[in-house]
């Protein structure tokens, strides 16, 4: 655009030839330099916004194929921890679950899942890893998290999780583990109370049996004593403990007890030379 100023200027000059044949030379050079100035500008403006265009095009589009493969893998994660896929699956869904949590680190729903799956395929330290430091896991994420301890030997850890989990009585496996993890860690008056529970629950198990006898003796508590022996005896007749049982379970009953005389005279059969007998 040329000033109004310089146009009226140009029409005055235009009165004189010599002025205005200098003035045209100049009015040609400033039209010139617009033409030939305001294309390059609006080139490189269009060049930085072209690139900001395509930059923004190619973010949007990245995002979008991150997130289509994160729904892809958030459905292939369901039927894994439904157990409908084999271990070559599992072990290509804890890697690309992995991989999404340096993405998304401290993302619960899937720190859990990595836990439960790695303690699945008895990885145990890296379950650990995963779930201890939740602060309101999920009841899967807590039996995953109870049974890495337990296989890792941290028994005191495993009773305080599987505690947590309230009532396990429907659950015979991990009920036995608890017990375990109570009688291992030293908590002898909770492991009993928990063994008893569970040998009532489950009667026809071996689980459980010396812990409570050696309970039971130290001090003789004969009422509970007595039928433990007598369901251990049937279990291990036949095997080199059953002489001691018949030993120790005629004691108990004394020496006028009919069923003292019948556990002496069977142990004589086992024992003939034994003075004492």
């Amino acid at each position: 655009m040329i000033p109004k100023t310089l146009c009226a200027h140009f029409s005055k000059v235009g009165r004189n030839p010599v002025q205005a044949h200098k003035w045209r030379g100049v009015l040609f050079g400033l039209v010139g330099y617009t033409l030939l100035s305001t294309p390059l500008w609006a080139a490189k403006a269009s060049g930085v916004a072209a690139s900001a265009k395509a930059k923004e095009s190619s973010t949007s589009a990245s995002a979008n194929s991150n997130l289509a493969g994160e729904r892809e893998l958030q459905s292939r994660l369901r039927a894994v921890l439904e157990g409908k896929q084999p271990i070559a699956e599992v072990e290509r869904v804890v890697a690309e679950l992995e991989v999404l949590l340096t993405r998304k680190p401290g993302y619960v729903p899937y720190l859990e899942a990595l836990g439960i799956l790695q303690q699945r395929l008895e990885r145990y330290d890296a379950s650990r890893q995963a779930l201890q430091n939740l602060k309101t896991p999920s009841i899967p994420a807590l039996h995953s998290l109870a049974l890495s301890h337990f296989a890792l030997g941290e028994y005191r850890k495993a009773a305080a999780v599987f505690a947590r989990l309230g009532d396990l009585s429907g659950n015979q496996g991990e009920w036995e583990k608890y017990c375990l993890a109570l009688q291992l860690s030293g908590r002898k008056i909770e492991a009993v109370k928990q063994w008893e529970g569970y040998r009532s629950r489950y009667p026809q198990t071996e689980a459980g049996l010396d812990f409570l006898a050696d309970a039971y003796r130290q001090p003789v508590t004969k009422e509970k004593l007595l039928p433990l022996l007598e369901m251990m005896l049937k279990r291990k007749g036949g095997t080199q403990e059953e002489a001691a049982l018949l030993q120790e379970l005629a004691g108990l009953y004394g020496t006028s007890h009919s069923r003292s005389v019948e556990l002496r005279e069977r142990y004589l059969k086992l024992a003939p030379e034994d003075p004492e007998a």
